[in-house]
């Protein structure tokens, strides 16, 4: 069964690291086979030995921008070129 962190989130208030969830849920009776990541970073230290997978990426390379203007690129008709603001004000 597939158990997104955010719904535990919803119903458990949590501050343990992905490793330490894990283990609380094993020790509990519900054994976690593999932890997937979408997004965050795995833990640093994974001292109860889990398997951690997915695609991850450093959350201070990753740029989140509005689309303010939209035109046709002048060398290429199957192309454009957008006006994007990510609130730096460049």
């Amino acid at each position: 069964m597939n158990v997104p962190l955010s719904w535990l989130k919803d119903f458990v208030d949590i501050d343990l690291s992905l490793d330490e969830i894990a283990h609380v849920l094993t020790m509990a009776g519900l054994e976690v086979d593999e932890v997937q990541l979408r997004g965050l970073d795995g833990p640093a230290n994974n001292k109860h030995g889990f398997k951690f997978t997915g695609l991850t990426w450093p959350e201070d390379k990753f740029v989140v921008a509005e689309i303010r203007e939209v035109n046709a690129h002048p060398d290429a008709d199957r192309l454009v070129l957008c006006q994007l603001e990510d609130g730096t004000g460049e």
